[in-house]
């Protein structure tokens, strides 16, 4: 069964209007903490479910051109450029990789992609930071290897909360003229819930 509802394309007139304010969300967010100290992480947590939303109101090709948009854009605007690089290298794309890792039913190959996919990213992340502002700072093995396996979970209790939120998009918030099948593997909750709304 085709999982994908060909009704829905990135033309439909409603999605991209609700997409170009995605947009301008996403990069009102990534410029808040150069006004509110203290927002930085805050501001990569809410940005990055902007992806999603995207990939859930018309597919990921749509999603691709809302996350270079929101690059470009940002870049632009941005007053530290530096300040970018976590959301150009996890958070904007991170969507993408729950997005497909969840294709697949069994979820041990969904976390398996989706921890695979953190270690590597926060080490370009960790890489590019070291080389740009960190040249100077010295950490201990053992200590940093702590931090690292406990940000490991933290990423998983990213993800949990990340789910929750896409779940309620869908249930509250998603445009009603958009019956596009989600491919993300939410909870069976809410796709109990579906099948209840269908039966009524």
């Amino acid at each position: 069964m085709n999982k994908y509802n060909k009704k829905t394309t990135v033309y439909n007139p409603s999605t991209m209007v609700i997409n170009s304010l995605f947009t301008t969300f996403t990069i009102l967010v990534l410029l808040a903490p150069s006004f509110l100290p203290l927002a930085d992480l805050t501001a990569y947590l809410l940005a990055g479910v902007f992806t999603s939303f995207v990939i859930i109101n018309s597919g990921p090709k749509s999603a691709i051109l809302f996350y270079f948009s929101v690059i470009l854009l940002t870049f632009i605007l941005i007053p530290n450029k530096i300040s970018l690089i976590p959301y150009a290298l996890f958070f904007g794309i991170y969507g993408f990789i729950k997005y497909y890792s969840e294709l697949n039913k069994n979820i041990i190959v969904q976390y398996a992609v989706k921890i695979a996919s953190y270690v590597v990213l926060s080490l370009v992340i960790l890489f590019f930071l070291k080389t740009i502002i960190l040249q100077n700072y010295k950490f201990e093995t053992l200590t940093l290897t702590l931090i690292y396996l406990a940000s490991i979970l933290i990423f998983l209790l990213y993800d949990f909360i990340y789910t929750q939120i896409l779940i309620i998009y869908i249930q509250k918030f998603k445009p009603k003229n958009n019956d596009k099948p989600i491919n993300f593997n939410l909870s069976k909750k809410e796709k109990s819930q579906d099948e209840e709304n269908r039966h009524n």
